[in-house]
């Protein structure tokens, strides 16, 4: 008697797509407004975007009021160098945002969020003298979009 042919393999499931829920605010806890809040769910990490919790997105700096300011405390093309610093000085909250420079992918670290020039100038002040001696610089979340 012929052996049975054997099964074909399964077809292996693709990848889910990412999955967008609405969640009205009760669900959230928060009974006393009816407003939904959209939460995207994503299955799978983006890896072309850089990945630290201080990593800021376009999307975040985009959202900063051009005429306010901060404090650039260090540039590099080098992205592990902007988190290993981050890191070294993990006490302050140093956070840092992807730009371009000459055309090639740019890492900058920044200080603080202040309404004026003057008070970013005086936040400086906060900063510890090791990175004072790296000469940070005031400037505005428009020169950085």
């Amino acid at each position: 008697e012929p052996e049975p042919e054997p099964e074909p393999e399964p077809e292996p499931e693709p990848e889910p797509e990412p999955k967008s829920e609405t969640l009205s605010t009760s669900e959230l806890g928060q009974s006393q407004n009816t407003s939904s809040i959209k939460r995207i769910v994503v299955s799978k990490a983006d890896s072309s975007l850089p990945s630290h919790a201080s990593f800021r997105t376009s999307e975040w700096l985009a959202t900063k009021d051009r005429d306010g300011y901060t404090i650039q405390v260090l540039g590099s093309y080098n992205e592990a160098t902007a988190k290993a610093f981050i890191d070294k000085y993990a006490s302050i909250n140093l956070y840092y945002v992807q730009s371009m420079y000459k055309g090639k992918p740019w890492y900058v670290v920044l200080y603080g969020d202040f309404s004026t020039s003057r008070d970013a100038k005086s936040g400086r002040s906060d900063l510890p003298k090791s990175i004072l001696d790296l000469q940070p610089w005031v400037r505005s979340f428009g020169g950085l979009k």
